[in-house]
């Protein structure tokens, strides 16, 4: 697959495809053409008959030189907006035509980030604590989600991984402190994210 992103990112240098930048023009964007996911790639390019055309020869590169195969009849386009010409972009590439609202990797794509649905999804994936802090913190979500993550903490840290009831032994703005001062040092989740959000 490395193969594919040098590939996807020199169509992108030449100007046969556009990518799209992320991140603070100040501190210096990133580009970002496409995403690869184990055995998924997202392609990310302009609605245009060119970019798509040289996608496909791109992809047919690929194959020849690789021995893979690209599954187009497995393969979506996912329009952002509504164009005229989906139609004729989806017979230039040969695949099926999806919308947002979608899900990809067991996440919502598309969804308002306040959306309970899409926060109710993570919650169900939350096996421990560690996993709680790297996938939460994105946007601004709702209050009740935190006020049910953090009930998951203190299950887990109470009971572990069983569902036996256990009796909380300390207080929980106790377990927020740091280790010096007594506590567990664990975030408080509903600070923790406005901090975020304010940088």
């Amino acid at each position: 697959m490395e193969a594919l992103s040098r590939m996807l990112s020199a169509v992108v240098n030449h100007g046969l495809m556009a990518s799209f930048s992320v991140g603070d023009p100040q501190r210096g964007p990133i580009s970002v053409s496409h995403l690869l996911f184990v055995d998924d790639t997202l392609i990310f390019c302009d609605a245009e008959q060119d970019h798509l055309r040289a996608l496909k020869a791109l992809l047919r590169c690929f194959e020849a030189t690789s021995g893979l195969r690209v599954n187009f009849d497995k393969s979506k386009l996912v329009p952002v907006g509504t164009f005229s010409t989906t139609q004729q972009l989806v017979s230039t590439l040969g695949c099926k035509v999806t919308s947002l609202l979608m899900t990809y990797l067991g996440l919502s794509l598309g969804a308002a980030s306040q959306a309970l649905s899409i926060w109710g999804t993570i919650i169900g994936k939350i096996v421990k604590i560690d996993s709680v802090e790297e996938i939460v913190f994105v946007e601004r979500r709702p209050a009740s989600m935190a006020v049910r993550i953090e009930k998951l903490y203190r299950d887990f840290l109470w009971s572990g991984m069983r569902d036996e009831f256990k009796f909380h032994l300390v207080s929980w703005d106790q377990v927020y402190r740091p280790i010096l001062s007594g506590g567990l040092e664990i975030k408080n989740l509903r600070t923790f994210n406005q901090a975020l959000l304010g940088k």
